[in-house]
This record gives structure tokens, sequence and C-alpha cells, in this order.
């Protein structure tokens, strides 16, 4: 150890030599710092290991807290969030949103682009999916869901008319987003709390939260970057112009605010902050503050009926809800999932998790997540009793939830504006604790309490986050791709039919054209499914052409804990019970199609038989234009076991087969 100790010494008394050589120079300072830096270690050396643990320990507490001081902190930060997310260059073709837009994008002009990239369903062109098979029979043909993010599509645009064969290159672009969004919300941080070691905390847990890998390994998720990196930019100039008085600040919130909603529908998250700034902030009489906030809800007013009269719109579906259309069903929502979201921002890093859930299951993680909320909250109490800034972060966090609520299905790649306030409000109360704030109850229950809190948010997010963040960016890879895969189907024609029994997830089904063009294989004419594959199906043939196809559960089976009546108590985790969430994606079970209802399609019809007891359809006659047997039709199946689909064989005359559920 004394060898180590004196190289050390002798290397720095070199250092020390040349430093003196140029008293005045800035780097013969900075030389001489090193030197002294690298001398303490040398000495530090010569005492065991304790010493050196101490020594190395203080050393990286030093450089860091001179990283969050530094007046570039901001460019660091956005290095440091794409240094994180490198790994998603080399991610390919792979998920079937981009499948679906890459096959849109290669042939469309600028307009098409611009207007129907995010347009999955339309009630003037559902009829036509349904002929085509890649909506089921059974959907509500009223459906909408069309999305108008105009901003958003115009890069996608760019991205094929520059690269249009180098996923790479697309990649490189969201990264980027990525980097400048991180960089941006530094900046918020170290506006609202100032240089120093809680605003660059705040930074560094914003940058390596792992709740958005999932909207970073989809190129189609660049939209879910974008608005917030614009709405953050809103609420920095509009903190400008409450602050000066200077009337182009406020032109230039309200530009950004305009940015932000055209690129997607999520910039409305912002809103939350402007007005908890205009609460917990703003200075001056109530009708002044909530009067700063006029031209953003005139925007914000504007924009909707822009929206709405271009014909965009989500209605009719079980994933999405309309807030204005559906008002009762979205604040039922936001009960159910809020909380959930609340959690994966603070706790569990990806909520959707909460999807493979059985009923039961459900029902036990709201009830256990709302005790763990209940926790934090008490914690974070007392700091948000003496704190403005603490409570503008808080308060802008909760009421950033209500809008993303209205994706039925809680989800990481949603948390983004969510986490602007969790990451800021968490940044606080941990330095606080541990530089014993004036916040601090003297109490010692909560304090022990507050402390194993800290240092559980610190392994989660500063540790365990941004190790996932690095390399879990193929986690989710795999679990809906199977079923979109139907393999070559050698002997197929292009004028050939595919029936699929039971597909799992029925809403995974507008992909299979794509992915098939994509991958040079054979399209078929029509594809048919006949029944949710979430659960056993029944099927009974009656003559010649003519099937009898029963569901378990029937079809538009409700997920979640609103399938108490179906489910029972196990298993508790299956990724079956996420299935079910994308059949909602047609129709949310209030639209379903009346007993006796028959739905004519090219080569086959579907008469509903029979309803369950809360009025969806649970039997269908299914009726095809050839015998069963013919060999135009090719007939799959899912199985469970293998994880894929295998050959079905239909039934003789008078025979009924039971395909086999995941349970």
């Amino acid at each position: 150890m004394p060898e180590k100790r004196n190289r050390l010494e002798d290397v720095a008394s070199s250092i020390e030599a040349i430093a003196l050589e140029y008293p005045r120079a800035r780097l013969a300072r900075a030389l001489s710092g090193f030197a002294n830096q690298l001398s303490i270690l040398g000495q530090g050396l010569a005492y065991g290991s304790r010493r050196r643990r101490r020594l190395a320990g203080l050393w990286v507490l030093r450089a860091l807290r001179a990283l969050a001081y530094h007046r570039y902190l901001a460019v660091f930060v956005a290095l440091l969030g794409i240094a994180l997310v490198l790994p998603v260059l080399w991610r390919g073709w792979g998920t079937m949103d981009d499948t679906l837009h890459r096959l849109l994008l290669l042939s469309s002009t600028l307009p098409q682009a611009l207007g129907e990239q995010f347009v999955f369903l339309d009630p003037g062109a559902n009829a036509q999916l349904m002929d085509l098979g890649v909506v089921p029979w059974w959907a509500f043909e009223g459906v909408q869901v069309a999305f108008l993010r105009p901003l958003a599509s115009l890069t996608h645009w760019l991205d094929y008319q520059l690269w249009p064969n180098s996923s790479f290159l697309m990649y490189v672009h969201c990264v980027l987003w990525y980097g400048g969004l991180c960089g941006v919300v530094t900046l918020a941080y170290r506006r609202f709390m100032g240089r120093g070691v809680m605003a660059g905390l705040a930074a560094f847990l914003f940058a390596a939260d792992a709740t958005h890998l999932r909207t970073l390994t989809i190129l189609a998720g660049r939209n879910s970057l974008m608005a917030p990196l614009f709405g953050v930019l809103a609420l920095l100039c509009h903190d400008q112009w409450r602050r000066r008085g200077r009337g182009v600040y406020a032109l230039l919130a309200s530009l950004n605010l305009v940015l932000a909603l055209l690129s997607a529908e999520g910039g409305l998250g912002i809103a939350a902050y402007l007005f908890s700034y205009a609460v917990c902030l703003d200075r001056g009489t109530w009708q002044r503050r909530l009067g700063s906030l006029v031209p953003y809800a005139a925007i914000v007013v504007a924009w909707r009926l822009v929206y709405r009269a271009l014909g965009y719109r989500a209605w009719g579906s079980g994933f999405y809800i309309d807030p204005l259309q559906e008002p009762l069903r979205f604040a039922l929502n936001v009960l159910q999932c809020g909380p959930v979201l609340l959690l994966g921002q603070w706790i569990v890093l990806e909520p959707g998790v909460y999807a493979i859930l059985s009923s039961w299951g459900v029902l036990a993680f709201w009830l256990i997540t709302v005790s763990i909320l209940a926790f934090v909250a008490k914690m974070l109490i007392p700091l948000l009793r003496q704190d403005r800034v603490a409570r503008f972060w808080g308060l802008g966090m909760v009421l950033a939830v209500v809008p993303i609520c209205a994706v039925g299905l809680p989800h990481g790649r949603l948390l983004i504006l969510v986490g602007l306030g969790a990451m800021g409000l968490m940044a606080q109360f941990i330095v606080g604790l541990f530089k014993r704030s004036g916040w601090l109850p003297d109490r010692r229950a909560w304090q022990r309490s507050a402390r194993a809190l800290g240092v559980f948010l610190v392994g989660l997010h500063a540790v365990l986050s941004p190790f996932l963040l690095l390399f879990a960016n193929t986690a989710f890879d795999g679990f809906f791709d199977p079923m979109v895969d139907m393999g070559p189907l050698p002997g197929v024609e292009q004028q050939d039919d595919v029936v699929i029994v039971n597909m799992p997830s029925p809403g995974y089904a507008i992909f299979i054209p794509a992915f098939r063009e994509i991958h040079g294989q054979v399209v078929p004419a029509h594809l048919r499914i006949l029944a949710p594959g979430y659960a056993a199906v029944e099927v009974t043939r009656v003559d010649a052409r003519t099937l009898v196809v029963r569901p378990d559960y029937g079809y538009l089976a409700p997920a979640g804990v609103r399938a108490l009546a179906d489910q029972g108590a196990f298993p508790v985790v299956h990724s079956a019970y996420g299935y079910r969430y994308s059949d909602g994606f047609f129709g949310s079970g209030l639209n379903s199609l009346p007993l006796g209802e028959r739905v004519e399609l090219t080569g086959m019809s579907a008469e509903v038989t029979a309803l369950t007891s809360d009025g969806r359809p649970t039997e269908a006659r299914i009726q095809f234009a050839v015998p069963l047997d013919d060999p135009s039709l090719r007939w799959l199946q899912w199985d469970w076991k293998k994880g894929a689909y295998v050959p079905f064989t239909p039934p003789v005359v008078g025979e009924t087969v039971r395909v086999a559920g995941p349970f």
C-alpha cells in the first residue's frame, strides 16, 4: 500500500511542478487542484480499505455536487439521458405499431401521413376492415379511435423521406428528442428549485426514470416525448411572463402549448402545472392568477373544437374514454387507474403489471396501492405544508394524472409529465431528509419511517431504475408478437381465407396484414376470427358450412375488476387477463350486437344467437359460403401451451369440440 501512495504522490508532485510554472493559467489552477486530490487519495490508500472507501465516496460526492452546481448541468443531463437509452438504437422494426406505420409511410403523401398515421378505427372504414377481418365481426361498427398528431406525424414522414430503410437513424431521432426533453426538464428544476443538489438530483431521477422505457422502445411513441418537451417549454415561458411581465413570453408560452397539443393529446397534461403554478407560485390577487390561465384555456378549447370538426376522437372503445361524452365512465376510471398510475411513478416503475392480474388480483392491488400512497402522502405532508415549490410539484403531479386516465389501462408510457412533478417532489424529500431541513418533524417514529422511505426511493430510482433503462430495452418484446405471427402458411394463396378459431388478443389482428407484408409473407384475402381466445371456446358443427361458436365469458368480456363475475381467484397472474383489454379496443360492451343481429362478410356471415346477462353476445351461428373442408379455408387455433398457432380441424357434423383456454 505505501508503494501505491508513493507513486500517486510522485505523480501529484509532477503535476504541481507543472502548475507552478504557469501560475496564472486557468488550466494550471485546475491541474493544481487535481494534484491536491491525487495527493489526498495517495495518503488515504495508506490506511486500510475502510479509509479508502470513505475517501472514494467523498470524492464521488464532491464531483456530483460540483456537477449539480455546474452552469451546463442541462447539457450533462441531456447527454446522460441519451447514454442511458442508446441500446434502443438497435431494436429494428420489431414493434407492431411501427410495422403498421411503416406500411403506411412507405407509400403515403404528406397530407396522408399527417391525417391518417394515428387513425386506427373510423366508422367510415370499419365495415371494410371487418370484411378484411383485421377488425373482428363482433366489433361495434361505430367505434372510432382516431388521433390528430400532425407535428409528430411530420417527423415520421421526414424520417421516411430521408432514411426510409434505417430504423437505426429513426431511433436516433427519438433519442435526440429524449435528450432534449431531459435538458429542458433540468432547466425547469433549476428555475423552480435553484442551482444545487436538489435540482441536480431531480434532473438525474427524471432522466433515469424506467417508466420512460416503453415510450423509447417504440418509434411511434415519439409523440409522447415531443408533447412534454413543448409543454415544459410552455411552463418555463409562462414563469418568465409572470415574473418579468413581458408579453413576448406569454406569446411563446401559448405557442409552445399549441405545439404540445399538435404533437399528442398528452400535451394537455402541462395544463396541470400551469394551474398549479397559479395556485402555488404566482403572486397577486386570485383574479389575476386565474386570469393568467385564460389564454391557455382558450387554446385548449379551440384545439378541442378543431379536433372534433376535423372528425377526430376516441369513442365507443373500451380502451379509450372521451371525458366529455362519457363523464361518468371517465370519473370511475380516474378513481380506479389514478392511484395505480401514481404508484407506478413512485414505487412500481411499470403500472402495466396491473393488466396481467385477475379480477381479484386487481382489486387487491388497488387496495394495497391506496394504502401505500396514503403512507407516502403522510411522509410528504410536513414538506408540503412548509414549501410552496413542493406544493407546486405535488399538485401538478396529481392533476397530470387525470387526463391520462382517458386510456383505460394504466401504462408507464403515459407518465412522463406526471414524473416531472414526482421527481421534483421526490428530490426535495430525499435531500431534505439527509440535510436535516427545518421542515422535518421531531417525532422519532416519523423520522425512522421517512428515512426508510428515502433509502428505498434512492435505491429504486437512482440505482435500479437507470440499470433497467440501460439494459431492459427488450423486456416487453415477445409479449404480443407471437399472436400476429401465423408463420409462412405454405400453400396459402392470396385468394384464400385464414380462419382463426380463438385469437387470444383480437385487438392485435389489425397488425397481421402489415406484419406479413413487411416480412415478405403471403397476405390472405380475408382473415376470419371466430372468437376471442382468452378463455376456452366451444365449437359445434351444425352442417357442412355452419358452426355454432360459444366462448366462455362471451364476446367483449370486461377486463380488470369488472370481470369478477367471470373469473376465479386463481391464477392471480396470467397474460390472458391482459389480452381482454385489447378485445375491448373494438367496443366497450355498452354497444354490443343485439340478439338476432346478423353480420354479413365476404364468404361468411355471423348471427348472434344468445346473450350474456349483461347483454353481450355469448353465442354465434357462423356460416361460410363454402364447405368448412374446402381447401380455400386454412384453419388455425391458438395453442396456449406452445404459445403459437397450430392447425385446427373442424369437427364433423353434430360433433362439439372444446378449444382449450389458458387455465
